[in-house]
């Protein structure tokens, strides 16, 4: 396994790419865009001058998204790349501005050969969180994720694996970042709250298949917010942290410790390793 800069990654022959596509993001800030437009429109020619109060930020916000839009279509935007030598995964997201980027100079790929991986499995999660709604109102919301999980060989990746470990610690969460659940495994969202993948997971294992080994899915009893103790509901906010759901996690200490929104935020700040 090597940790690579994106300018050290080599072109390969025969490749299959993955890219990070989540249309119902992409329609979102389209819809986004256009009403930002459309209101700076209206603002300017109803109320002249008066109007660039409205228009101004409209227009900034627009501008944003544009930005997003652009960087979701660029032929760099990938999660995974398939080549008969093996597998290059993407750290952490690349678009443009968003939280949990990679700092510049940090390795933002990770290369491994085919002879050390054992096999990649599909893992399958459900969770429920709680959503506030005004003062008194908890409404429960089911997440169901899916992560392409790399099952690597027992020899020869641990000095990479702990380089890359010590990487994710410094860096920022997000919900497109890799992660590490075990020693020997590499986890890859694929489709996860906001964001998903190109093709679906079944698609992809049957395409990796033809020349690594596909193993047995992992499924994850489903789990709630209000049943869980302890530890359990310890690595349930650090997961949501992890995830880039940084409302799940305070809603969580919230309803389950009885905080105050002002505590729980900075909390959650803490684990992000940035003041509240």
């Amino acid at each position: 396994m090597q940790l690579l800069l994106e300018s050290e990654l080599p072109a390969g022959r025969g490749e299959r790419v993955y890219r990070e596509w989540p249309w119902g993001a992409v329609a979102a800030e389209a819809a986004a865009l256009a009403a930002g437009l459309v209101l700076s429109a209206i603002a300017l020619s109803t109320h002249g001058a008066l109007g660039w109060l409205v228009a101004a930020p409209s227009l900034a916000i627009a501008v944003r998204l544009a930005l997003v839009l652009l960087a979701r279509s660029k032929p760099s935007s990938w999660v995974l790349c398939q080549r008969p030598d093996g597998l290059a995964l993407r750290i952490q997201p690349l678009l443009r501005g968003e939280r949990g980027a990679a700092p510049a100079g940090d390795p933002r790929i990770v290369w491994i050969p085919s002879e050390e991986i054992a096999g990649v499995r599909a893992a399958h999660s459900v969770r429920e969180v709680p959503s506030l709604r005004g003062e008194s109102g908890v409404v429960d919301v089911r997440q169901v994720s899916q992560h392409l999980e790399v099952q690597l060989r027992p020899q020869g990746s641990g000095d990479s694996m702990r380089e890359l470990r010590a990487l994710l610690e410094r860096s920022q969460p997000s919900s497109g970042r890799i992660s590490l659940p075990s020693p020997d495994v590499v986890r890859i969202p694929w489709r996860v709250p906001a964001r998903r993948a190109s093709v679906p997971i079944e698609r992809a294992l049957a395409e990796l298949g033809t020349s690594l080994a596909v193993l047995e899915p992992r499924r994850a009893p489903a789990r709630s917010w209000s049943r869980l103790r302890g530890r359990e509901l310890d690595d349930l906010v650090r997961e949501l942290v992890d995830s880039g759901d940084e409302a799940g996690a305070s809603n969580v200490l919230r309803l389950r410790h009885g905080w105050t929104r002002r505590r729980a935020r900075s909390f959650v700040q803490a684990l992000l390793g940035r003041a509240a």
